[in-house]
């Protein structure tokens, strides 16, 4: 006899509140690997937060702080910026010369989704040991991309997935309804 849809509505709903009121972070234990507790606030970059257990965000670090990042326990940059964007020349050399990994995975509004969320993933899988920091030039699709990440981690509902996005640092409606739009279409697996 099949469960009944109600019950198994009701438990997802639950889930997806208490996901919510745990604020930003990633409600997992899957942590990253040489990283204990929560990243050490990043000295220079503007709106950061804590999005989950060794990985934090927000907007451009600022010139000369990527030397200060790896003395606090940080591994990894994770660009967000697009070539289109006018960045800080010569960031990505900065960061390697400081010892830290830097990888670029551009995200614009019309490239937020699936495919995004799984290179991030992906970063997240070969980071090495150490604290990662995702940017952008706000923090903006920062959020976004973190909620669309934990979405599909997670399987949330769309509505979680855009209020999580909102509290790590998402203040655009666009990208908001590319997160609702993205996991809304989520093919079961």
């Amino acid at each position: 006899m099949r469960a009944p849809a109600f019950p198994l509505r009701c438990a997802a709903w639950l889930g997806a509140v208490l996901f919510a009121a745990a604020g930003c972070q990633m409600n997992t234990s899957r942590g990253l690997p040489g990283t204990a507790g929560a990243p050490p606030a990043a000295v220079g970059v503007p709106r950061f937060v804590v999005l989950g257990p060794g990985v934090a965000g927000g907007g451009q670090p600022a010139p000369g702080s990527f030397p200060v990042l790896k003395e606090r326990g940080y591994s990894t940059i994770v660009s967000l910026r697009t070539e289109q964007e006018d960045r800080p020349e010569g960031a990505a050399k900065a960061a390697r010369a400081a010892g830290l990994a830097y990888y670029e995975i551009p995200v614009a509004p019309n490239t937020l989704g699936s495919y995004t969320a799984y290179r991030l993933g992906e970063v997240l899988k070969v980071a090495p040991a150490g604290f990662v920091l995702i940017h952008d030039d706000t923090g903006d699709r920062t959020g976004a991309l973190w909620g669309v990440y934990v979405g599909m981690e997670q399987d949330l509902q769309p509505d979680a997935a855009v209020e999580l996005a909102y509290r790590c640092g998402m203040q655009s409606e666009e990208l908001a309804k590319k997160v609702h739009d993205t996991l809304k279409y989520q093919p079961p697996e």
